[in-house]
């Protein structure tokens, strides 16, 4: 590394260099005056030279430059973490004529990479601190292009990309294409996804077929940018930020006032194919170039530790981003005694007690006990001499709903969630040998867990522990933990014999958006119908509970308080028209600064319920001159999470009339919107950089159900009458799929292998065989390596139309291999876009089996339908795949399961007479027992339960209090309080095959009749549930059902249910 730090002047103030100065010319006379030299250097020798690749030479410089090849994978970044489209090698970097040569051609080297390219860096070969570059380079033209010259930490202090930071000198993606932009960009705060990047588009002149020089100067509290020597951004160390793990004692922390870019970085040169940012390659515009003259690196003369001083190109008026820090928050747990989480909602106060317990002392081996310890007052003291465990959770029981710290099943989203907690370990009575494992659950066995090692740890002393939730996440138990649902937010868990003493057990989180991350309070249930945010009485409702707030860059933060001096300020005010009612007037003053106005909540509103046939409506009225400036409007769901900026469509409108505006809420979520946490349900503002004297009204902000579907400006509530969308069908994959099947495999690094896998996917191979009773089905195999299949195309499917319709297909599984968790399924709109990994458990043993998987529930995990590039991903569960047969046949999307229509749709509940509920060796037998005259009495808890199959295709379990539990449920026969999964809180969906007299319901836990039965067999454990049961279903002339399943051969279950 070089080091750009020279040597340090301290202790000086410019007025004592300036005294020293004139005191040294006190030995001079008249006739001889001293000549001083300048205390600035001259404007042309600011910057020293310290290292430079003019590509002279015939070939590429190996001192200076590394070769990175190809697709990310070695270097833990599938696809390079962009979703890109070349492999990375060598020969595509030349250099002749002065001129480094980057060239993106069309061929396909390794399988499921069809372009090839280059990618050079400097790290360990050129290193850096602090200083300027200066680039001379030529962007490659096309559509799906992007040349880049950037840096990056040599090393990592602050945690992976962008927590450590990130340059981006030079981006041009699709030069000399309509598509055409140009990047200055810094990358910082949080690790991915909670990431934060300052930057600017900016013109440039025919960059792909006109060299310009690029450059950056960086010192310890600024960076500045120019193109062509025109200075155009400058950040400075006010506006970034690393928020970062520090390690198992010192947790999460903010980094220095430097940080992330006050460490070696290294220089980067590349030029990638397709990807999220380019978008679709243009092949016709392949092969192309990027041309690089020169790079150099100079040093600040000034010789300052900080690279401070070398100034004289910066244009000291040009605005620069405001100050801003990561949000922390902390929420006790247990001090002297346990806590209480509390909340003022509305100006009210909220509390909820904590407690500590032992749910486990594995029958008496752990006991615990608050102790004093001088100093420190009380304390947990847990003594076991074989494991056990000490949880804290709510003294009331129920769930306890966490925000912004991460949850599953995307546990390789980091959060900055951690459990910090103060710890004793008594030597003489801990195994040394052993582990603490330390947990959360959202309901056992649903947890994530961490060990610590005892021998690793400090003995017979205090010390402060950190254990990150994310890593919780990622550590699942038999179910993953849900951090939306938790139950025991702290466990602590010997594996052996311990003695040990805890305190100071807190939760924390930090996150780039104020109130970003946070334990949710409870209640805050929302009308599925209607959510109103600002009324027409002139109020915002309640669950809005921050009201009315604004932001503007004058301020750097949000304010809830109409206040004269700042620049938005607002009142309510009689509308004048008895349609509208009350409405909120908004004005933006002229003190320069820009701003958005916004309705607010603490804590994220779920709106969910709204994603089938919800829409966002309001009503505005704008003067001429605010009309004529543009109008945007969005909603956030804790930025960065958010719909982004929406210009508002103003064609027609009529200045000084009011006219209601809509969105639905499912086009919300294509723009990147998550409904489930929406904390500003409507922002606006006039067009940002033009707000000066601006004001608007609105008036009945609102989120609505709407019975009509379509309509609005997304969209909508799908097409009920669309026809199926095929993906497999008949033994072909349909055309719509052109790439065909694909898989991806982490023995070739997660790339993608196609054809029938087989050698080109060491752990995947599929084929067409012929099934006895569907003809050509597809059978796939798995090896021991991770992989999976999908179904893809190069352009993406619109598929709106399907929005309240079901993904299904049909899967019969051959050889269940080492699997008993069954499958995972997912749908892709472009990486990253994707719906999350959605479980379908065990499916399809031995027998054919139709999964159904509502396309809402798709959407609700980020699908945007709208582009939509793969038709159904499957795989095993991870670390279950080895020695897995599988068939598949009839993928499709369709636009409805014809529940409303369906003659079973209604709700029942098991009739109230003898023989109603019977098992018997043969269907429709009770020969092994049936319900009795007495039982009739006895079960009633068992026989109100209702069995609701909606119109919507959703499917309810509704035991109110109490149902019948059994032994296999680990209680006692009789009535009692539902035990999960079989507790009526799963999410469940119906479907009915008219043709075949079948009934599926979908949904670990939910079932018709009875809990236990299942296809094929009988439950001996609660969490043994399978993700759906199909029934067979007979209608009667009296307007009952007979539900029958088998469970065993031979072994039958009959129900007979009647209507509510």
């Amino acid at each position: 590394m070089i080091n750009l730090f020279g040597r340090a002047m301290r202790g000086f103030t410019l007025a004592s260099v300036m005294a020293l100065l004139v005191a040294c010319g006190g030995g001079g006379s008249a006739d001889s005056p001293v000549v001083e030299d300048a205390f600035y250097p001259a404007e042309d020798e600011e910057w020293e030279l310290v290292w430079r690749d003019e590509f002279d030479g015939a070939t590429l410089d190996s001192s200076n430059w590394e070769a990175q090849l190809g697709d990310g994978s070695d270097y833990g970044l599938d696809r390079w973490g962009n979703g890109e489209q070349q492999w990375y090698q060598a020969e595509n970097a030349t250099v002749a004529d002065g001129l480094l040569t980057i060239t993106a051609r069309r061929e396909q080297v390794v399988s499921g990479f069809p372009y090839t390219s280059a990618r050079l860096r400097s790290a360990n070969k050129f290193d850096f601190q602090y200083g300027k570059v200066e680039v001379r380079a030529k962007a490659a033209l096309g559509g799906g292009l992007w040349s880049a010259v950037w840096m990056l930490p040599t090393d990592t202090p602050y945690g992976t990309w962008a927590g450590s930071g990130e340059f981006d000198i030079m981006e041009v993606v699709n030069a000399g294409t309509a598509r055409e932009r140009v990047f200055l960009t810094a990358h910082h705060g949080f690790e991915w996804p909670l990431n934060q990047q300052a930057g600017m588009d900016v013109d440039v002149s025919a960059p792909g077929e006109e060299f310009h020089t690029y450059s950056i100067e960086w010192s310890d509290n600024l960076i500045h940018w120019f193109i062509d020597g025109e200075h155009l951004m400058t950040v400075g160390a006010e506006h970034y930020y690393s928020y970062y793990y520090a390690g198992l004692n010192d947790g999460f922390k903010n980094g220095s006032e430097s940080a992330p870019f006050d460490v070696p970085f290294h220089l980067l040169i590349n030029l990638a194919v397709g990807g999220n940012l380019p978008g679709t390659v243009n092949n016709a515009d392949i092969p192309s170039e990027m041309v690089v003259d020169y790079v150099r690196v100079y040093r600040c003369t000034y010789d300052n530790d900080g690279g401070r001083g070398c100034n004289s190109n910066v244009n000291r008026l040009l605005e620069r981003p405001g100050a801003q820090e990561p949000f922390m928050a902390s929420f006790p747990l247990y001090g002297d005694a346990a806590e209480s989480l509390s909340w003022l909602i509305a100006g009210e106060p909220l509390v909820r007690e904590l407690a500590v317990n032992s749910f486990w002392d594995n029958e008496g081996s752990l006991s615990w006990m608050e102790t004093e310890v001088d100093g420190r007052g009380s304390v947990i003291e847990i003594t076991t001499s074989s494991m056990g465990n000490v949880s804290i959770n709510a003294l009331d029981g129920e769930e306890i709903e966490l925000f912004g710290f991460g949850n599953s099943p995307n546990w390789w989203e980091k959060h900055a969630g951690e459990i910090k907690f103060d710890l004793f370990i008594d030597s003489a009575g801990t195994d040394l040998d052993s582990e603490l494992l330390i947990k959360m659950d959202s309901g056992y066995p649903a947890l994530g867990s961490m060990a610590l090692a005892v021998s690793e740890m400090p003995l017979d002393q205090w010390f402060t522990v950190s254990v990150p939730v994310s890593e919780l996440i990622r550590n699942a138990g038999s179910q993953p933990l849900n951090t939306s649902e938790v139950i025991s937010l702290f466990v602590f868990e010997p594996t052996s014999s311990a003695h040990v003493m805890i305190d100071n057990v807190e939760l924390a989180c930090g996150h780039p958006a104020q109130n970003g991350c946070g334990i949710r309070p409870p209640g805050g249930e929302v009308d599925s119908v209607l959510v109103p945010v600002f009324t027409a009485e002139g109020e915002v409702a309640s669950v809005w509970d921050r009201g009315a707030c604004a932001y503007d860059t004058t301020v750097g933060g949000d304010y809830c308080e109409n206040d004269s001096l700042n620049l938005i300020t607002w009142n309510v005010s009689d509308s004048g028209d008895p349609d509208i009612g009350m409405a909120m007037n908004v004005h933006f003053g002229n003190n320069g600064a820009d701003g958005v106005f916004f309705f607010a909540a603490s804590a994220g509103v779920d709106l969910s319920s709204f994603v089938g046939n919800g829409k966002l409506k309001f009503d505005m009225r704008l003067p001429p001159e605010t009309a004529a400036a543009g109008m945007v409007f969005k909603v956030d769901c804790f930025y960065p999470c958010g719909t982004g900026d929406q210009p508002i469509d103003l064609t027609g409108y009529e200045p000084g009339t009011w006219q209601t505006f809509e969105y639905d809420v499912a086009s919300l979520i294509g723009m990147g919107l998550n409904v489930s946490n929406v904390n500003a349900g409507l922002v606006l503002f006039p067009t940002w950089g033009d707000q000066q004297g601006y004001s608007f009204e609105v008036a009945n902000v609102r989120y609505e159900a709407d019975s009509a579907d379509g309509g609005g400006d997304g969209t909508g509530g799908g097409n009920p009458d669309a026809p199926p969308y095929p993906v497999l069908k008949d033994g072909a994959v349909a055309a719509a799929w052109e790439d065909g099947i694909s898989g991806f495999d982490e023995g070739i690094g997660y790339n993608s292998c196609v054809g029938d896998g087989g050698a080109e996917c060491p752990n995947l191979s599929w084929t067409f065989v012929e099934d006895d009773e569907r003809g050509s089905v597809l059978q796939v195999e798995h090896g021991a390596g991770f992989a999976g299949l999908f179904f893809g195309s190069t352009e993406t499917r619109d598929l709106s139309d399907y929005l309240n319709g079901v993904l299904t297909f049909d899967i019969k599984v051959i050889n269940e291999g080492v699997n008993t968790a069954g499958f995972v399924m997912k749908a892709d709109c472009v990486y990253p876009c994707s719906s999350g990994d959605k479980a379908v458990g065990v499916v399809g043993l031995d027998s054919w089996e139709t999964v159904e998987f509502p396309v809402i529930d798709l959407v609700l995990g980020g699908l945007n339908l709208q582009s939509v590039n793969t038709g159904l991903v499957i795989f095993p569960v991870a670390g279950q795949t080895e020695g897995v047969v599988y068939r598949l046949d009839n993928i499709e999307w369709r636009a409805t399961n014809g529940a409303a229509d369906s003659p079973v749709a209604g709700t029942w509940r098991i009739a109230s007479e003898a023989g109603a509920l019977k098992v018997g060796p043969g269907e429709f037998d009770g020969g092994w027992w049936q319900l009795g005259t007495a039982d009739v009495t006895a079960r009633a808890c068992l026989l109100d339960d209702v069995y609701a199959l909606n119109a919507d295709g959703s499917f309810e379990n509704r035991m109110g209090g109490e149902t019948w539990l059994e032994g296999w449920q680990g209680a006692d026969e009789g009535c009692g309080a539902p035990i999960e999964p079989h507790d009526g809180t799963t999410e469940a969906t119906w479907s009915y095959d008219e043709e075949a007299g079948e009934l599926t319901v979908s949904g670990m836990g939910a079932f018709m009749g009875l809990a236990k039965a299942y296809n094929g067999g009988e439950l001996a454990a609660p969490y043994e549930a399978p993700a759906s049961i199909t029934y067979n279903v007979y209608p009667q002339d009296d307007g009952s059902l007979l539900v029958t399943i088998p469970v065993a051969d031979p072994g039958w279950w009959t129900f007979k249910l009647v209507r509510e």
